[in-house]
């Protein structure tokens, strides 16, 4: 078995990447699920804010028992889920304060065009702006949006720290990256050919994991040392923000029964950690 990689969006759009795995024409992609959204609405639980444990030895179970349930929506669509990582925790990088709920009623953030994130934002007193990940630099720079949320690691290389004068360390979502191939590739593998894959796959997924822990001190401290103040959101700000985000979780689970499932499936791993 060969396996060639093409990084740094050498076969196009995450978009392209998702849609040639569908068609078999990439066979296997890794993709930022914000992505998915529009491909499989049901994703967009993984982006819901307040809701996921900080921990990691608790995120990854139940990370790992939301993946079981989203499967089937991957297969329906011509692609297995292999399995998710992350970039990190999403943290803002702003050119104002966020110390607390009400500071966003200040903030013009901006976001990607989810229905969701829209909410969230509203929801949090926000205005919202929404700009490409190319020119966020920019409009950060010439003040267009005031903050922006992504994963520290790629706050730090696309060089936010260059244009934000404040962290806010909130760990409010994570940028799960997920890893699907094509179904019709992956039913098409001898029994061996497969085993040796998926052992593959697996220990691919668990250093991706490890790796993104070990890192996120060492990203704060660069934040801290180029001169960004860093602040730490206080879990008085942080239970504030999540019941704030209510009405985010009741606009997914509302939306059908199947989003519904997914979120109690959700709610009743994280109510277990307690």
């Amino acid at each position: 078995m060969q396996v060639q990689v093409f990084p740094a969006g050498q076969l196009g759009s995450m978009r392209e990447h998702i849609e040639g795995a569908q068609v078999g024409s990439i066979d296997v992609a890794c993709v930022v699920f914000s992505a998915f959204e529009s491909f499989i609405p049901e994703t967009a639980v993984l982006g819901l804010p307040f809701i996921y444990p900080e921990n990691y030895d608790q995120l990854w179970p139940i990370v790992d028992e939301m993946t079981a349930k989203l499967q089937p929506y991957f297969e329906e669509r011509g692609l297995v889920l292999l399995g998710i990582s992350t970039n990190g925790f999403n943290q803002f990088t702003s050119n104002k304060p966020i110390t607390c709920l009400g500071d966003f009623k200040k903030i013009t953030m901006r976001v990607v065009p989810s229905p969701l994130l829209i909410k969230q934002y509203e929801s949090w007193g926000a205005s919202v702006s929404a700009i490409e990940f190319a020119e966020l630099y920019l409009a950060l720079q010439q003040g267009t949006v005031d903050a922006q949320e992504n994963a520290l690691m790629i706050n730090k290389n696309q060089a936010y720290h260059e244009v934000s004068k404040y962290l806010t360390i909130s760990n409010h979502s994570q940028s799960f990256q997920l890893l699907v191939a094509n179904k019709n590739k992956m039913d098409n593998l001898s029994e061996k050919q497969r085993e040796l894959f998926m052992e593959a796959n697996k220990a691919n997924i668990e250093l991706q994991r490890s790796l993104v822990a070990k890192e996120e001190q060492g990203l704060i401290d660069f934040f801290k040392d180029y001169g960004v103040k860093v602040h730490y959101l206080s879990d008085e700000a942080k239970e504030e923000l999540r019941e704030a985000s209510r009405p985010v979780y009741e606009m997914f689970a509302q939306e059908n029964e199947k989003k519904q499932e997914l979120f109690n499936t959700l709610e009743e791993a994280v109510q277990r950690l307690n």
